[in-house]
């Protein structure tokens, strides 16, 4: 049994799990005025989007060594080529006694 199913449900988990708590994170931070805070806090929300942000786009990307796919072309398929000639008969002396129809095959 494959365990890419297993592991692509494993990274959705760890992706609702760090965005759920990067939510809270910024949610229960209380904005303030004074002595430069909300700049702070803006950088930090800033930051902290774009860190969230590279961490589910590592979990979500496929590994390097995963296995592709892979599609072979179908082999050729050889017939045989089959013909009728008329061939020479000749009899016990090496006269010709006329011709006789033979099947041919490649």
């Amino acid at each position: 049994m494959s365990n890419v199913p297993m592991q692509s449900l494993k990274r959705s988990a760890a992706a609702a799990v760090a965005a759920l708590a990067l939510a809270a994170t910024l949610a229960s931070a209380p904005a303030q005025a004074g002595n430069g805070r909300n700049a702070a806090f803006a950088a930090g929300a800033v930051g902290g989007l774009a860190l969230g942000a590279l961490a589910v786009g590592a979990m979500t990307a496929p590994a390097y060594g995963a296995p592709r796919a892979y599609y072979a072309e179908p082999a050729p398929r050889y017939r045989r080529a089959c013909w009728t000639e008329r061939q020479p008969i000749y009899d016990a002396w090496g006269d010709y006694a006329g011709t006789r129809r033979v099947r041919v095959c490649n």
